[in-house]
């Protein structure tokens, strides 16, 4: 069982790629970034592991800082933009003896107060405007390779945001008039 768990996790590491959801047109403008948890708890295996959204929440608000960003706690700024870590963790324990693993799937997505132009009364919404996230796989707990992974979808968020609020950026989707 746990074998052909290993070889369809093999094959969809080879075939999946998510795509990435929203625009750096999504990020242009925001002051202030709040970085929250997701309402979905990892699991028992993976607190077993060390990793909690607490240990993650630190892991990139740390990154932020070191990058520039500006942090908000609980504002509720128009320019503010919510950062979400995300994780989906599986423990792998094989039945014949050889060694255990894991596989997880980490996310960053930002939030933000969208309106539909379609609608009569312009009630902002909470959407997510972004996100980027990467599937591992590995040999042990994987607390570190979950913590890189997420590192480099910080330092991802970060480029994208300084892409999208660097000067004479152009607009990639203006608006419709």
């Amino acid at each position: 069982m746990n074998i052909a768990f290993a070889i369809l996790t093999a094959i969809a590491l080879t075939v999946w790629d998510p795509a990435p959801l929203g625009s750096l047109d999504s990020l242009r403008g925001i002051e202030w970034v709040s970085v929250i948890l997701d309402d979905e708890d990892p699991g028992i295996e993976a607190k077993e592991a060390g990793l909690t959204l607490e240990l993650l929440r630190a892991d990139v608000t740390a990154k932020l800082r070191a990058g520039g960003m500006k942090l908000e706690e609980g504002s509720a700024s128009p320019q503010l933009g919510l950062l979400v870590a995300h994780l989906e963790y599986k423990a792998i324990r094989p039945s014949g003896g050889g060694p255990p693993g894991f596989v997880a799937y980490v996310c960053l997505r930002v939030k933000q107060d969208v309106q539909l132009l379609s609608r009569a009364e312009p009630a902002p919404m909470l959407a997510s405007t972004w996100e980027h996230g990467t599937l591992i796989t590995g040999n042990g707990p994987g607390k570190e390779e979950v913590r890189k992974a997420l590192a480099a979808l910080a330092d991802k968020f970060l480029a994208d945001y300084r892409a999208a609020n660097s000067e004479g950026a152009p607009l990639r989707n203006p608006p419709k008039p």
